[in-house]
C-alpha cells in the first residue's frame, strides 16, 4: 500500500478503537510477542514495536491516540507512525487477531 492510500485508510480509521479478538493468545517473547488464534489455525509474530501498539488496542484508545503514543514513545515521524499503524491494522485484522470496537460502548 503506498503512503497516500495509507493516509486515505488512516483517515477511516483514525478514530476507530480496536482490541484484540475473543478467541486470540498472546505470549510476550524477549523481542515481541507471538499471537496465536487456534480458530483461526493463524500464528503470528511481532517485534517490540508492533506490541507496543498492540498492547494499545484496548478497546477504548483510538488510533489517533495510540499514534500520539507512538509518537511519544519511539524516535519516528507522524507520517512513518501512521503509515506502519495501517499495515498492522490490515494484516491484525485480515488474520482476524483484532476486531473493531465501538467506543462509546467501551467507555460505559
Amino acid at each position: 500500500m503506498g503512503r497516500s492510500s495509507g493516509t486515505d485508510y488512516y483517515a477511516s480509521i483514525r478514530y476507530r478503537t480496536y482490541a484484540p479478538a475473543a478467541d486470540v493468545s498472546i505470549a510476550e517473547v524477549d523481542d515481541g510477542a507471538v499471537l496465536l488464534s487456534l480458530g483461526r489455525g493463524v500464528y503470528y509474530g511481532l517485534n517490540e514495536t508492533a506490541l507496543f501498539v498492540l498492547r494499545q488496542f484496548d478497546g477504548v484508545r483510538d488510533c489517533d491516540t495510540i499514534i500520539g503514543r507512538v509518537l511519544d514513545e519511539f524516535d519516528t515521524d507522524r507520517e512513518t507512525a501512521i503509515a506502519d499503524l495501517v499495515t498492522l491494522v490490515l494484516d491484525l485484522e485480515q488474520n482476524g487477531l483484532i476486531a473493531a470496537r465501538d467506543a462509546a460502548a467501551a467507555s460505559r
